[in-house]
């Protein structure tokens, strides 16, 4: 499979999620059990080149955040699939858009996934003034890479919560390759960073689930 992917560096903001992507949630209503919570992560992604900076914006489909209790630790471990649409991401510029969808191979990749596996609360929901930090994987095309976020900025109430995710994207780390230099001058950076903001929200199913019930509905 041809994997020498040309485009503007804007595409890597479907990356996030992950999620980025890649984040999980967290209610009070749920502390010390097991838990459902459903949300969306608005995306932001900035990078720069020899030229100049770029930024570009998405928005994840929505998500089911589950969160069950590890009888031997105790520990609450949530987990999260989180699916992002290539042709979801945009920038201002249609022209760039167009080189993104193309770099990302939109027509065969519809998608960018991350998944979050069994990632104990405590990693995400850091003590005020810090950050967290939780390990998620990323695939993007037909790479699947295992990258770190940090988590910052929560605020919760009694059926909601809002938090910040951000990582480093290496374009090579997916083997993603910019557009080739013009006269050598205008190169990419590698590293584009990606901010998440995460909204989630208990739901009827949630509290279902939280009192031993029927779980909540699992998203197709």
């Amino acid at each position: 499979m041809d994997r020498q992917y040309r485009g503007f560096g804007r595409t890597w903001s479907s990356v996030a999620l992950a999620a980025l992507f890649t984040v999980t949630a967290w209610s009070e209503n749920a502390s010390g059990g097991a838990f459902a919570c459903r949300g969306i992560a608005e995306i932001s992604f900035f990078g720069r080149s020899t030229l100049h900076g770029f930024e570009g914006q998405g928005v994840t489909e929505m998500f089911v955040l589950k969160g069950v209790v590890d009888t031997a630790s105790g520990d609450t471990l949530v987990g999260t699939k989180i699916i992002t649409r290539t042709e979801g991401l945009a920038t201002k510029d249609e022209a760039l858009n167009k080189n993104m969808y193309k770099t990302l191979g939109s027509g065969s990749y519809p998608v960018i996934t991350a998944w979050i596996d069994k990632v104990p609360l405590e990693k995400l929901r850091p003590p005020a003034g810090t950050r967290g930090e939780f390990p998620f994987r990323l695939k993007v095309r037909d790479i699947t890479q295992r990258l770190t976020a940090t988590s910052s900025d929560w605020a919760m109430t009694s059926d909601s919560l809002v938090f910040t995710a951000q990582f480093d994207f290496s374009l090579s780390a997916f083997e993603l390759q910019p557009p080739a230099p013009v006269f050598g001058l205008i190169k990419m950076e590698d590293i584009v960073k990606v901010t998440c903001r995460f909204r989630t929200e208990v739901t009827s199913e949630a509290a279902k689930t939280e009192t031993g019930r029927q779980p909540a509905r699992k998203q197709e």
